[in-house]
Order: C-alpha cells, then sequence, then structure tokens
C-alpha cells in the first residue's frame, strides 16, 4: 500500500517475529526484516524466567512449525501441513479479521453450521435467531424478501448476534448461464481472491477451491439424508462436505426449517458438522 503511494520501502522494524514466514516473504519483496525478538526466543527467555514451563515453550515450537509458511516453486503459497485447526487459521498471518473472527467463533462454540432464513416475515427471523443463535456460527439472511423489513430489525439482529456470537452473512447472488459461469470461475476468481486476501475471504462452493487456509469455503444444500426436493435442489450430508469435499460451513436452510422443533434440529446439524469436521482433521494430521 505504501508502495503505491510512491513511499519508497526497504526496511521493515518489528518488535515480535512470529517466524511463520514472513521474514521469507518480505525478502522476496525486496524488504528486509528487522526483529528485536523472535517467538521462540522470547519463549526461552520466559522458561529461563521460570514464567512458562518446558512444556509450553515446546508447544509454541510446534505451532511454529506447523503454521509456517512456504512458497513452493510454482509460486503460489501453500501451508506445509495438510490440515489446519479452525483456532490455527484464525492465527494466521494473512487471514482476513473476519475471517478471523468467524473461524474463532467456531472453534469457541464447536459449530460450522450456517442458517439460511429464508423466511418472509421478520418476526420469525428474530425468533428463529434468538432460539438457534447457540447453535449456529452464522445467519444467513435475505432481508429483500421481508415483508416488512426495517432498520429497526436489523438492530434487533445485531443485538441476538452479539448475544449468541454470530456473524450475519446477507445473501446476495447473480445469475448467468452454466457455461459462463463455468468460464468465469475455473481458475480466474479463485486466483482473484488469492491474490486480494484484504477484499475477499471465502468462497460459497460445493467444495474446497483453494488451499489457502486462510480462505473460507461455505457450502449450501446440506441435509442430513442424500438426495432431492424434485425442484432442482440436491442435497448432501454434513460428513460429505465438511469431510469428503474439505468445506469449512454447512449452509442449511429446510432441513431446520421444516422441522417440528428447528432448535433440536439445529443443533442435530451442529453436531454432525462439527463431527464431519474432527473426522476430517484426525484423517490428514
Amino acid at each position: 500500500m505504501l508502495r503505491k503511494e510512491g513511499i519508497i520501502v526497504s526496511d521493515a522494524v518489528v518488535l515480535l517475529d512470529r517466524e511463520q514466514g514472513g521474514r521469507e516473504l518480505l525478502k522476496e519483496n525486496g524488504i528486509r526484516l528487522h526483529s528485536v525478538l523472535t517467538l521462540t526466543k522470547l519463549m526461552e527467555c520466559l522458561q529461563h524466567l521460570g514464567k512458562v514451563e518446558e512444556e509450553m515453550v515446546e508447544r509454541v515450537r510446534k505451532f511454529v512449525k506447523e503454521n509456517k509458511i512456504s512458497r513452493p516453486a510454482s509460486g503460489s503459497i501453500k501451508k506445509k501441513c495438510k490440515s489446519l485447526s479452525y483456532s490455527s487459521r484464525a492465527a494466521l498471518l494473512g487471514a482476513h479479521p473476519l475471517a478471523a473472527r468467524l473461524l474463532a467463533t467456531m472453534e469457541s462454540k464447536q459449530s460450522n453450521l450456517c442458517l439460511s432464513a429464508d423466511v418472509t416475515d421478520s418476526a420469525t427471523l428474530l425468533q428463529l435467531a434468538a432460539e438457534l443463535g447457540p447453535s449456529i456460527c452464522m445467519l444467513k439472511t435475505h432481508v429483500d424478501i421481508l415483508k416488512d423489513f426495517t432498520l429497526d430489525v436489523a438492530s434487533q439482529l445485531r443485538v441476538l448476534a452479539d448475544q449468541h456470537d454470530f456473524m450475519i452473512f446477507e445473501d446476495r447472488k447473480f445469475s448467468e448461464i452454466e457455461n459462463t459461469v463455468k468460464h468465469q470461475y475455473e481458475g480466474k476468481n479463485v486466483r482473484m481472491a488469492e491474490e486480494h486476501p484484504g477484499f475477499v475471504f471465502g468462497f460459497i462452493c460445493g467444495c474446497k477451491l483453494s488451499n489457502k487456509p486462510e480462505l473460507i469455503h461455505l457450502t449450501p444444500g446440506v441435509h442430513l439424508q442424500q438426495g432431492g426436493d424434485g425442484l432442482g435442489q440436491q442435497y448432501r450430508t454434513p460428513h460429505e462436505v465438511i469431510a469428503n469435499k474439505e468445506s469449512d460451513i454447512i449452509i442449511v436452510g429446510r432441513g431446520i426449517l421444516s422441522a417440528s422443533s428447528p432448535a433440536e434440529a439445529a443443533e442435530t446439524y451442529r453436531k454432525a458438522g462439527w463431527e464431519a469436521y474432527l473426522s476430517r482433521i484426525k484423517k490428514l494430521q
């Protein structure tokens, strides 16, 4: 950003080098890094002063090693390890602030469930947010289909989101013919997202599209039973989406909204999504 304004940048000074690849990436861009301390040295000093145990020092060393960014010969940044936990991804240097917050919420709530609240009145939307808030990490809204939407409704929804610690995702989409969309998404848009992490932090997709762990993948059309609804909607199970397709968040609508008890259904989906995530982490470690 400084260089775009015509400022010559040759050196960077930081208090703490977290040793996760920043020095190397800066060097590739012609910038020398000067650090007062490294994370490893800091932990060794704290251990020497009796402030932390050796076990903690080893845990930090392991974290640094597993989360270091490397640049393969192809030129794209990838992680050395195959799969990171949500909390580890939230701590990555390149993670967008919103992505980091969402990943941290997912870890703390043990939920990768997004509710697709496709309802047409505000009272129902607010009731769903209040009752299902504890089970979800994100609420997907369509305020343009609410017949009685007002700014006061948005304020009430914001209060519920803060109370139950979930994010609000207002959904907007544009349609195009299948062949055009295919060309748009084959490599071009994924590359653009990877090159502009300050603007894009994830994808709505059917499977994992990028190896950059800072980017989040959200998949709609999830149901506990595979199949379709006869109207063109094809469903996949939480295990298929999270464990096999390596997406991060399941988006569920009718599977919860049409249940006799939406709150119980949401909790069932939360558990299924989380178990699928734990299965993926275990399989790829």
